[in-house]
């Protein structure tokens, strides 16, 4: 899979949490289960960031108390037409979380442009991707209906009530 941040293309350094894990300068954090993060994030170098991924089932709320720790939360796209973590990730930035918010699944470059405004900041994509194909789409929906993005794009009350004057 490639990864995309910031519209371009780059290296993904974290690994997934085995129990043998060796720390080395290659990895930039640990990604752990919600299941295994309380029961084993505390045996990790500090030298490492921590992240976890969450199920579609899982509750953002149940990580909130780890807001603090964590550098990368993954979210899960199954299927096209299960949007949970969507609200997932509005959920994560309504608590405060300010770290990386990864998509992984069925990532569609259609729904790009609602997943940045949704607090996404990276994805997973099929290797043969086309990046333009990406930038564009974030092109596409310059404005959000949602206020906690209304820094990032143009808020579409703001739009309405100047085409209505």
């Amino acid at each position: 899979m490639a990864l995309i941040k910031d519209h371009q293309f780059i290296e993904d350094r974290w690994v997934y949490y085995e129990p043998d894990l060796e720390p080395n300068d290659q990895i930039q954090g640990v990604i752990f289960n919600l299941q295994n993060f309380t029961a084993c994030s505390h045996n990790i170098p500090q030298s490492l960031q921590l992240g976890i991924k969450l199920a579609n089932h899982d509750p953002a709320a149940a990580i909130q108390q780890y807001i603090n720790q964590l550098k990368l939360v993954i979210l899960q796209f199954p299927a096209f037409a299960d949007g949970r973590a969507y609200s997932q990730a509005q959920s994560l930035r309504q608590f405060g979380f300010d770290g990386e918010i990864r998509a992984t699944g069925n990532v569609l470059v259609d729904q790009y442009a609602f997943m940045l405004q949704c607090g996404f900041t990276s994805f997973e994509i099929p290797n043969n991707t086309d990046l333009e194909e990406w930038k564009n789409a974030a092109r596409i929906i310059p404005t959000t209906y949602s206020r906690t993005q209304a820094k990032n794009y143009s808020h579409i009350w703001n739009l309405r009530k100047v085409l209505s004057s």
